[in-house]
């Protein structure tokens, strides 16, 4: 008896210790629970990009390889290409990444950039006959020239999931001027434009960009009135989508500038832009085309024609880029006036905005008032991360970048 009695207390301490361990692990699982889904909860979207046959073995097969490697998995890997181009077939087979199960090389008709949202929308149109369901599944869209973050889809897709599932969300983005004239002075360009890695909170923009990567929604791109019934089975929803929409007298270069093209109709229907903060400290993508291009035509030809294909396009057709942004904002300029009084007001549409939101989220610039609201503190400015989690990012960029380099050597190049 003395010897039990004197165990008691032991046991009674080591039960004790035992129950409080579990409840703390319960308490930690529940908050984890509950605060964030985890990556294996939240939807995986249907990636797509488009590229060219000169591209699949140098900024296409990084990126694809990115996007293998992400700690949210997509559902599907679409790749693009023009249907003149299936001669590339015999590149494509000496690059392991495209033999992935996940992706999956279609040859469509060449509609240029926007090839990268039209595609993948015919088809999920067309899938929406038998299956409703396909028209609220995510889709991200993104280029073909970057080494893309590790956190990039999960981000993204966590960002469009807090955001009631309703709005666009990318990782960059940028206000449009009130003028509607593209591009700021250089002082205010990191104003003007919004990436999520400098972000602290979500903020509403114009422009969303494929560069960094955006989410959307079939459902996105039908008129309301569709979107609340649904046509029969035996009608195309893509004809009356007015993303498909470019013939006269919408400017001709509108479906080539596709950033515009596509934040534009989404205005018009009244769907917000999100730029979202990328979680931290992953880093920022990597642009690895630009200045691959740049060194290649410096070394072909001995010249300096840094001009990207869309510019020679256009600048053979009379046009150079600003001029193309410039017509297709000024075309879109009904879309951004109900942006804006929708901003202004409670009255979201068919996506309604909380009002606070509405107040601090303001998505027009105007650079001649850009200093006052500076110096006033205007509560419409964006909620940037501190200059220590920046700076961490950048770092976690430079090191992607070795990382991609060791794999494809110089394939990937700084920019």
């Amino acid at each position: 008896m003395g010897y039990r009695a004197r165990s008691r207390p032991g046991l009674l301490q080591r039960r004790n210790v035992l129950l409080g361990a579990v409840a703390v692990f319960v308490f930690t699982v529940i908050r984890y629970l509950v605060s964030s889904a985890p990556p294996y909860r939240l939807p995986r979207p249907i990636v797509s990009l488009t590229s060219t046959p000169d591209r699949v073995s140098t900024s296409l097969a990084p990126t694809v390889w990115s996007l293998l490697r992400q700690s949210l998995p997509p559902e599907a890997i679409h790749v693009y290409l023009p249907r003149s181009s299936r001669d590339a077939s015999a590149l494509l087979a000496k690059e392991p990444v495209f033999q992935h199960p996940l992706v999956s090389v279609r040859y469509v008709q060449d509609e240029g950039p926007a090839t990268k949202f039209l595609a993948v929308l015919r088809e999920a149109y067309e899938r929406a006959r038998t299956s409703p369901s396909v028209l609220d599944h995510p889709l991200l869209v993104l280029d073909d020239d970057h080494v893309y973050s590790s956190a990039l889809v999960e981000s993204l897709i966590g960002g469009w999931v807090a955001h009631g599932r309703e709005a666009a969300v990318a990782l960059r983005g940028w206000r449009v001027r009130e003028d509607l004239q593209w591009g700021v002075a250089w002082a205010d360009v990191k104003r003007h434009v919004v990436e999520g890695w400098r972000l602290r909170d979500s903020y509403q923009v114009g422009v969303i960009t494929a560069n960094e990567g955006y989410i959307v929604t079939p459902a996105m791109f039908l008129p309301p009135a569709i979107r609340a019934e649904p046509p029969p089975t035996t009608s195309s929803l893509a004809s009356v989508s007015p993303i498909f929409s470019y013939a006269p007298p919408i400017p001709p270069a509108a479906h080539l500038v596709d950033d515009i093209w596509l934040s534009g109709t989404l205005a018009a229907h009244s769907v917000p832009r999100f730029v979202v903060p990328l979680r931290t400290p992953e880093p920022p993508s990597v642009d690895i085309t630009h200045g691959a291009a740049t060194a290649a035509r410096q070394s072909s030809d001995g010249g300096s024609d840094a001009r990207s294909p869309l510019e020679k396009h256009l600048a053979e057709h009379g046009q150079s880029r600003k001029d193309a942004n410039d017509e297709t904002l000024r075309w879109f300029g009904p879309a951004w006036a109900l942006d804006r009084e929708l901003v202004r007001s409670d009255k979201g549409g068919a996506w309604v905005l909380p009002e606070r939101t509405i107040e601090q989220r303001p998505l027009w610039y105007d650079s001649r008032r850009a200093d006052e609201r500076r110096k006033s503190g205007s509560r419409g400015e964006p909620e940037w991360a501190g200059p220590l989690s920046r700076a961490r990012s950048q770092i976690a960029r430079w090191a992607l970048y070795r990382r991609a380099r060791s794999r494809w050597g110089n394939r990937v190049l700084w920019n």
